[in-house]
């Protein structure tokens, strides 16, 4: 058994770039036999069932063949009454079905070893469950199953297992833009497998370990880092002669040499994995990341006409199922390129296109990695702290500073950790605030009341028809959003009004109860929360964007006021009323 590289059938932002996916296979696949052969199960009653697990794997390229041997396994297997035996029929039917059998014959591998003691069972059909489910991008569903997978992998003292799963843990996190987290799961599995050489599962391991490594490296941005990683991999994959990863250690090494301005060893890295996987025809979607990388290769070469024939490849095999994060650049690359270009046309036409890829994209995952990342990092703390714990038991015989600091530090850990969730807790309300008012309107400036302007001209010692003129001048100033202009001075705006600024600013301040810097602040802000909440197109602006768009001069000054005006920040805003 080994870990080894799995094409997606959904080919979508879950599954990044040549990402490796776990899962368990045959020590070999034959190539099934093409003679037509008339078999039936109760033919094969006097087989063995070794006998039969071997004519299984014989014939797996044949869907009918291979189940009438699964089908032969499983009912001798329930007549010799095995549990075990029983559970790997279901395993061998579960690699030949789809859903929902699939699912059923994983279920039922659980249902009859749960309480067994056994190195393969039930772990397998828990990751196999969580891999299925991550692929269909239900992950919530898949981490609960990999957890449980890990937790028996333990149980039993399958250190194989153990690397596998938190292989697909890894991979999940990745996914989901937790690079760093990954990471230290890959490295942890590297020195695992390190430390015990003889082990030919966990050494079968090794290039799909390195492979992992070296991609969370060069999304790091650590070329430096992913560069022996990568060496290491291109001589072991090529010396087992494992093709999928090679072709894969390739390109890794095409981008690592593209991020470190070496572009004729990145070009002609990325060429030979782009010949492979061409000739391969099994990676679509590493295509598409191919030949991006190949196209942001040509663009620093100044072979732009090559370079955008790439980035229209990747357009033609895009489509709402298959769109990622890898492979949006290509789009913001055309965008850019016709925007140069002055063509208008074609910039329009993939800026509507990255419009669309953006919108499906979000609404597709609107919500997963908040909810998962939350999920597993809780668990895993929750079980950091019972380690603690029980350390702390079996060490009560230490000194009394080393009891007192270690819970020191786990009192530390609780008080952020709630303040952390308070803090979230307060932001949830004050959104939900917001989304709840139809709409948020500035009081207008009164200039009808008689009893309220003769009260302000006595205050203020101003002519009546004075106060009168400059409220209703502020009325209409407010109504056509004239606050919206960037730069904004009270004394342009007093001698817009054909009054001078001491008698514009007593006004405000009497009327409003704030000076004049606040009072623009406070319009503009609730401008742009209605135009946010009602205007999806406006949402996808930058925040800087914004702010200029609403009449800031500069982020710092905006996110101060927006702050200041709702109680929680621009992007936390942005973000919740886009995942609603």
């Amino acid at each position: 058994m080994r870990i080894y590289q799995q094409q997606k059938k959904k080919n979508n932002n879950d599954r990044k770039l040549l990402c490796l996916s776990i899962s368990f296979s045959c020590l070999v696949f034959f190539t099934s036999l093409t003679a037509q052969v008339n078999i039936s199960i109760d033919s094969l009653y006097d087989k063995t069932l070794e006998e039969l697990e071997k004519s299984y794997n014989l014939y797996r390229g044949d869907s009918l063949m291979s189940k009438i041997y699964a089908n032969s396994y499983l009912k001798k297997a329930k007549k010799e009454k095995d549990e075990l035996v029983i559970a790997n029929g279901y395993k061998l039917l579960s690699e030949i079905s789809e859903n929902p059998l699939k699912i059923k014959y994983l279920d039922s591998i659980i249902h009859i070893t749960e309480d067994k003691q056994n190195k393969k069972f039930p772990s397998l059909a828990y990751l196999r469950k969580g891999v299925y489910y991550f692929d269909n991008l239900e992950y919530n569903k898949a981490l609960n199953l990999y957890l449980e997978a890990l937790k028996f992998a333990k149980i039993n003292r399958n250190k194989f297992y153990e690397i596998a799963i938190k292989h697909n843990i890894g991979l999940l996190k990745k996914n989901l833009g937790e690079e760093k987290e990954a990471l230290v799961l890959f490295k942890e599995n590297l020195n695992v497998i390190k430390s015990d050489t003889n082990d030919i599962d966990l050494k079968g391991s090794l290039n799909s370990t390195l492979f992992a490594i070296s991609d969370s490296f060069l999304r790091l941005k650590f070329p430096d880092s992913a560069k022996k990683y990568i060496h290491s991999g291109l001589a072991k994959s090529h010396k087992s002669n494992d093709e999928d990863l090679y072709t894969s250690f390739l390109a890794l090494n095409g981008i690592q040499n593209r991020m470190q301005n070496d572009y004729k060893k990145a070009l002609d890295s990325l060429i030979k994995a782009k010949v492979r996987i061409e000739q391969s025809n099994n990676y679509e979607a590493n295509k598409t990341i191919i030949y991006l990388q190949i196209a942001k290769v040509l663009l620093k070469i100044n072979r732009g006409n090559e370079a955008v024939s790439y980035l229209k490849k990747i357009d033609f095999l895009t489509n709402d199922e298959n769109f990622s994060i890898d492979i949006r650049d290509s789009y913001e690359l055309l965008i850019d390129y016709y925007r140069r270009s002055n063509d208008k046309n074609n910039q329009i036409k993939y800026l509507n296109k990255l419009i669309h890829f953006d919108s499906v994209f979000n609404i597709n995952n609107k919500n997963i990695k908040s909810n998962i990342v939350r999920h597993y990092d809780y668990k895993e703390l929750i079980n950091e702290r019972n380690t603690a714990i029980n350390q702390l038991k079996k060490s009560k015989r230490r000194s009394d500073s080393g009891i007192i600091l270690s819970f020191l530090i786990i009192f530390l850990l609780l008080v952020l950790i709630f303040f952390y969730y308070r803090k979230k807790k307060i932001y949830q309300s004050k959104f939900e605030k917001l989304i709840e008012e139809k709409k948020i309107v500035e009081p207008q400036i009164s200039y009808q009341e008689e009893n309220n302007i003769s009260k302000v001209s006595s205050e203020l010692d101003i002519d009546e028809e004075i106060v009168k003129d400059i409220l209703y001048k502020l009325k209409t100033f407010e109504e056509k959003n004239r606050f919206l202009k960037s730069g904004l001075k009270m004394d342009a705006l007093a001698k817009s009004f054909c009054t001078n600024s001491t008698y514009l600013s007593k006004i405000i301040n009497i009327n409003k109860q704030k000076n004049f810097s606040q009072y623009i602040n406070d319009l503009r802000i609730n401008f742009c929360v209605n135009k946010l909440r009602n205007d999806p197109k406006f949402r996808l602006y930058s925040i800087k964007a914004i702010a200029f768009e609403v009449g800031f001069t500069s982020i710092q000054s905006f996110n101060r006021a927006f702050l200041k005006q709702t109680g929680i920040h621009a992007s936390y805003f942005i973000k919740k009323i886009d995942n609603q």
